[in-house]
């Protein structure tokens, strides 16, 4: 798909978004940092692109302001993979709802210019 991709010149506009699921412990957070740096090395995103860490649980705290400061840092360094730890914590709470409302477009295959949702 990335090769075919690459060949229609399509690049980073196919979607890349996506979901790791497993019990704690199983290596999630690590294989999302490894997605990463195969996706640089496809040439999917550029070199100097960022891996921006968050939490579900900080999200429904900080709603969708650090979801829009996150994609800011990413957009800076001109792209970038988005990790959102246990995001089972988002909830249906104002802020909460918020960040899923902000989120959701991406994690259901709509692209994100800057890169993709993990």
């Amino acid at each position: 798909r990335i090769k075919l991709a690459q060949e229609q010149g399509d690049g980073a506009a196919a979607s890349y978004n996506v979901r790791f699921e497993g019990n704690p412990g199983t290596g999630k957070t690590t294989i999302a940092r490894h997605y990463s740096t195969f996706l640089k090395q496809l040439k999917v995103l550029p070199e100097k692109a960022v891996v921006v860490e968050t939490a579900g649980a900080k999200l429904n705290h900080k709603g969708v302001g650090e979801l829009e400061r996150i994609m800011k840092e990413v957009k800076e360094a001109g792209g970038g993979v988005v990790f959102v730890d246990e995001a089972y914590q988002l909830t249906e709470e104002r802020m909460g709802k918020q960040a899923l409302d902000y989120i959701l477009p991406l994690a259901e295959g709509l692209h994100s210019e800057h890169g993709p949702l993990v």
